[in-house]
């Protein structure tokens, strides 16, 4: 083999171990963007990797709209929550049999089923919520 022929294949094949590490972390990302495009159709507590791990269900036991804090009650304790101009609010309409749609903070009422992701700042769960979803009425 010639060293043009050496040099040829060791691109060849450089450019072959670039081209497959780049389609497997495309292939390892395309589900967490997916799932974050359609998180607001996933029921409370359907929401697979996420529901109860870095999220908190419960019960709304209060909402501050002044200051912007739900606090939420789960059997075991309660949790507060920040919402933020960058928080989404959805609201969960699937028990009623009804389309998942946007909500705002005046949805965030007392007594009403929620789940909050958190958003985490490294691996510590913050205060900020990144997502609530509020069971419709």
């Amino acid at each position: 083999m010639t060293p043009d022929q050496e040099a040829k294949g060791e691109r060849i094949m450089r450019l072959s171990f670039v081209l497959t590490h780049v389609v497997t972390i495309s292939l390892l990302l395309t589900p967490a963007h997916a799932q974050k495009a359609t998180e607001m159709f996933i029921p409370i507590g359907g929401s697979p990797g996420v529901s109860g791990i870095s999220s908190v269900i419960g019960t709304i036991a209060s909402c501050d709209q002044a200051s912007s804090i739900v606090t939420i009650s789960t059997e075991r304790e309660q949790h507060t929550a920040m919402l933020t101009k960058e928080t989404k609010i959805w609201i969960d309409g699937s028990a009623a049999k009804k389309s998942a749609a946007v909500g705002s903070p005046s949805d965030c009422q007392k007594g009403r089923r929620s789940e909050v992701k958190y958003v985490y700042e490294g691996t510590t769960r913050g205060t900020r919520a990144e997502w609530i979803k509020i069971q419709s009425e």
